[in-house]
């Protein structure tokens, strides 16, 4: 349901759905499994919409190969900026990660985007490049 909303452009009912649904969950435990059309290496999705998803949920599982998305991030990262500030980066996404659970390669890229936004989009275009691959 949620997804159809964002997918219309409603993000703000699709978040308020959301809501709901934890205020529910805080009521009457359940598991829910939510899905979004998010390409999370598409600097668009940072336009508030990824973080703004995040808050609502306890986990976000943008690959199905966390090793190899963590590794394309730390490559993408170092090859954009030089080995010790790429390595810097990684250790301020550890150390600043939001409350949702994620791979620690999603956290550098979203706190690149909140902090460096232009080295953000460099970034991610090495990681689709070496993801694609």
């Amino acid at each position: 349901m949620v997804d159809i909303l964002w997918q219309r452009g409603e993000r703000k009912a699709a978040l308020r759905l959301e809501e709901f649904w934890n205020e529910l969950g805080r009521q009457q435990p359940f598991t829910l499994l939510c899905a979004y059309a998010i390409d999370p290496l598409q600097p668009e999705a940072y336009g508030g919409g990824l973080e703004s998803v995040c808050r609502c949920h306890t986990h976000l599982i943008p690959a199905r190969d966390y090793s190899r998305f963590n590794r394309a991030v730390l490559d993408a990262a170092k090859a954009t900026l030089d080995q010790p500030l790429a390595q810097m980066l990684i250790s301020l996404a550890a150390n600043h990660r939001p409350h949702t659970e994620m791979p620690l390669g999603q956290a550098a890229l979203l706190w690149l985007k909140q902090n460096m936004p232009r080295t953000a989009d460099r970034v991610l275009e090495g990681v689709r490049a070496r993801l694609a691959s």
